[in-house]
């Protein structure tokens, strides 16, 4: 991918909220698929959350640096958090993106 395809988006404090920033930023500049690029136990809580908000999503796991490596803690951390998820937050987010 070309260096000048990657745009950041550093709004949020939380997946969730950075996801929404993508989401705005999409509608406004008529964008309609994306790369996720995220630690690898967290692409699949990170990709439902994008759907979730109507973005077409593929997901791009990190290779390196921290958090590029599958640990015990990672994944409980991250199945945990998509529990969360699904349980309690999902209910209260609608998908905007037409």
């Amino acid at each position: 991918m070309p260096a000048e395809a990657v745009v950041p988006v550093p709004t949020g404090v939380d997946t969730l909220t950075s996801l929404e920033a993508v989401e705005a930023l999409a509608r406004e500049e008529g964008w309609g698929s994306f790369v996720v690029v995220s630690d690898p136990s967290h692409q699949a809580r990170i990709r439902h959350m994008a759907i979730a908000l109507g973005l077409e999503t593929v997901g791009s796991p990190t290779q390196d640096g921290r958090g590029s490596t599958l640990t015990p803690w990672s994944v409980v951390r991250e199945t945990l958090g998509m529990v969360q998820w699904v349980v309690v937050e999902r209910h209260g987010v609608e998908p905007t993106s037409t």
